[in-house]
């Protein structure tokens, strides 16, 4: 009895005897399992999103001689071509990728197989970072929650779904690391360097994550002006990423170009500003961390103005922010019908049991995480996660495409209130943990939400409907040409034929996205026709009903957009038959 007793009281836990690694590893696996299972067998048929497509387009482009520090191309826009903003700093994994499974695979299958590794490679520092971080906080219990929320954060999971490789899933994975590891570098100087490196990448790689990127620098300042035990942290992050932003500028840059001004990519004014403001907070960090807040805040004043005036004054137009050049016209035409820039508000009058979830869940978290933070209100550590976290979620309720962020951030709180709860007076602590994790877990929620939400059905074809490799690679049969076409089909045109389209999803294609609204509205046809004629135009590509609100806009006469979706073509166009039925209509001008 003594020794069965004995060897009772040893036994513990499962969980107890997996470290948080294998946690991880365990995170990352379902993840990978659930995409391979739902979504292998479309990377073949789709690439996936306009972003996905064009990156495609831009890593193919490298690969076939185009020079690293050239980002333009002549496959979008009108004569003069498009100037990407996007970072090389992705083409390089991708098309590493690419080559690499061209050792053994036929260069389509390879573009495949890179397509489905890069998102899921990156799962692995996405889940390293949350659960190792809960772990060091919580214990094994409260990362194996953490991972639990993690895996099933959907909405911010598809930023990581097989075939997506443009620029998001890095960002997310760059912001995570930069707060998680700054919270922990409290305990752990060493990671500040980390952090300010891995809130750099983020930055180098795309304008995306900057305002909490800001909130992070931001509280971490304060805490060091506030304490000067911490202003050290303080000078580590900021060092880091402006370190870092230095030198992702002239690795991705020309010499000649470095001096150049830009609002929605990295450029000198970024590196000026970061450059100045840390090297302020460095001085007070090292000359006056024992003298009182007053007397840092005196010192870091003129940097911070320094920092401030050398951003905006290099270019005052980026105090608009980075689509502040964007004229009225294509605000209308495309930015403003974009889902991803609504208010949590807006997005809810289309999707309200999805947003109804996506409240609840912030709700909930930021609840959490206030909770975690009465209880030891000065803990640096704590004062910085309660920052961010809220920073985060009013970011995510003001424009939905932060929402990812919002929600893999929210998983560490939760992760770590539901560890701590204990026995209820009716369940167990097993049962009441479990019961919290579900009730507050934003895949049940939204199960749950669309059980009561009528669903309308759909009106007309969907982009994927008209932008599929099967639909368009007939169109590659006809001789290269530039094609009108409806904006969200655009990029796939040019990644699956040889042809250049007018138009795609993208701010700097500002004059071609005017111009194409001009045409698609035009109600005079002779006037329509000189226009394409004038801008290079061979093909018009229709795909009747495709939502673009503006051009589908009824008018007496109606515009040509309205008439070729009814089916009502104009002289100067001759119909191109296709191969195979298709939802697209095809015409050349005569």
């Amino acid at each position: 009895m003594t020794i069965s007793n004995d060897c009772a009281a040893e036994r513990k836990p499962l969980v107890a005897h997996l470290g948080w690694q294998v946690i991880a590893a365990l995170g990352v696996v379902m993840v990978m399992g659930r995409e391979l299972a739902l979504r292998g067998s479309e990377l073949a048929r789709h690439l996936g999103e306009s972003d996905d497509a064009t990156r495609l387009v831009q890593v193919r482009e490298w690969l076939a001689g185009r020079s690293w520090f050239d980002l333009h191309t002549e496959r979008f826009g009108l004569a003069d071509g498009m100037t990407s903003h996007w970072s090389r700093l992705l083409d390089a994994p991708i098309g590493g990728l690419i080559r690499l499974f061209s050792l053994f695979a036929e260069p389509d299958r390879a573009e495949i197989l890179a397509r489905a590794a890069w998102p899921l490679l990156l799962l692995i520092p996405l889940f390293a970072i949350i659960v190792g971080t809960t772990e060091r906080q919580g214990g094994r219990i409260a990362a194996l929650l953490a991972m639990f929320y993690t895996a099933t954060c959907i909405p911010a999971l598809e930023k990581f779904a097989i075939g997506r490789i443009d620029h998001h899933n890095a960002m997310i994975v760059c912001a995570m690391g930069s707060i998680l590891l700054a919270m922990r570098a409290y305990a752990v100087p060493r990671l500040a360097w980390w952090a300010g490196a891995l809130a750099g990448l983020g930055l180098a790689i795309g304008y995306e994550g900057i305002v909490l990127a800001g909130v992070l620098f931001a509280t971490v300042v304060l805490i060091g002006l506030a304490d000067g035990r911490h202003a050290a942290l303080a000078a580590r992050v900021t060092g880091g990423a402006a370190l870092t932003l230095a030198l992702a500028l002239v690795v991705t840059v020309p010499p000649g170009r470095l001096i150049a001004i830009h609002c929605d990519s990295l450029a000198l004014n970024l590196v000026l500003a970061m450059g100045i403001g840390a090297a302020g907070v460095g001085v007070m960090a090292w000359c006056f961390s024992s003298a009182s807040w007053l007397v840092r805040a005196l010192v870091l004043a003129p940097f911070a103005m320094a920092a401030v005036a050398a951003y905006l004054l290099s270019e005052p137009a980026c105090l608009a922010g980075p689509f502040g050049s964007v004229s009225a016209v294509t605000k209308d035409y495309w930015l403003d019908n974009v889902m991803e820039t609504n208010s949590i508000l807006q997005f809810g009058r289309n999707a309200p049991a999805a947003a109804g979830a996506a409240a609840l869940f912030l709700g909930l978290a930021l609840a959490v995480q206030v909770s975690i933070w009465r209880k030891a209100p000065v803990d640096p550590g704590n004062i910085l996660m309660t920052a961010t976290v809220a920073a985060a979620i009013g970011l995510a309720c003001w424009q939905v495409k932060l929402m990812p962020y919002a929600t893999l951030l929210a998983s560490v709180p939760l992760a770590l209130f539901a560890a701590q709860i204990g026995p209820q007076r009716l369940v167990s602590e097993v049962m009441a943990r479990a019961l919290f994790v579900l009730v507050g877990n934003l895949l049940v929620l939204q199960v749950l939400l669309v059980g009561f939400t009528p669903v309308s059905a759909a009106s007309g074809p969907s982009r994927e409907d008209c932008s599929t490799g099967a639909v368009l690679k007939p169109l590659a049969a006809l001789a290269p040409g530039r094609v009108l076409a409806p904006m969200d089909i655009g990029a796939f045109i040019v990644a699956h034929t040889p042809h250049n389209v007018l138009s795609a999803p993208y701010h700097r294609l500002d004059a071609a996205i005017v111009e194409q609204a001009a045409l698609w509205t035009a109600t005079d046809m002779a006037e329509a026709e000189r226009r394409m004629r004038a801008d290079g135009i061979r093909y018009v590509v229709n795909c009747a009903g495709l939502n673009e609100p503006l051009a589908l806009a009824q008018t007496n006469p109606p515009g040509l957009r309205v008439l070729l979706d009814a089916g009502r073509v104009p002289d100067f166009l001759v119909p191109v038959a296709l191969p195979l039925a298709s939802p697209l209509t095809v015409y050349r001008l005569r």
